[in-house]
């Protein structure tokens, strides 16, 4: 009898110390989907604040290109009252140049798929100095200088 009961008392705290381990084990799991899930939703809000982000600067930069549409327009009614063929003629290549920079502009930043928050500050950053090159090149436009400016600018696509 005394073996049974000792046998008994061993098999009830084996099964306590299993039933113990098991509650623990599903805690820790739990705590680690609870981790996972919480992880999850920080890796959302970030990625929907960097589209967020993208969607303005998309915005802004349309705003910009469409701008730049008007000031081709303005420049092409000065350039037909141009009287030296010479430079009416440089003027529109200059201008189809320049017209084409930024209709590259405008598809690459059609293009352009946002993934992570380097890769658009980094996508930005490329797109504003390029931006910036064109809006400079079109304020400048009938400046002698601006057709050696414009041959520096490194717009390339």
């Amino acid at each position: 009898m005394k073996y049974l009961i000792v046998v008994l008392v061993t098999v009830v705290l084996m099964a306590a110390l299993v039933l113990l381990g098991r509650d623990r084990s599903f805690n820790e799991l739990e705590r680690a989907d609870v981790s996972a899930v919480e992880s999850s939703q920080h890796e959302e809000i970030a990625d929907s604040e960097v589209y967020a982000e993208f969607k303005a600067f998309r915005i802004e930069t349309a705003n910009k290109i469409m701008a730049n549409n008007r000031s081709f327009g303005e420049i092409r009614e000065k350039i037909k009252v141009e009287t030296d063929m010479e430079t009416k003629f440089r003027h529109v290549e200059l201008l189809s140049e320049l017209k084409m920079a930024n209709s590259n502009l405008k598809r690459e930043l059609d293009d352009y798929i946002v993934s992570d928050r380097e890769n658009l500050d980094l996508f930005k950053d490329n797109f504003c100095n390029k931006m910036d090159d064109l809006e400079h090149s079109l304020n400048d436009f009938f400046s002698d200088r601006n057709t050696s400016v414009f041959s520096e600018i490194n717009i390339n696509f």
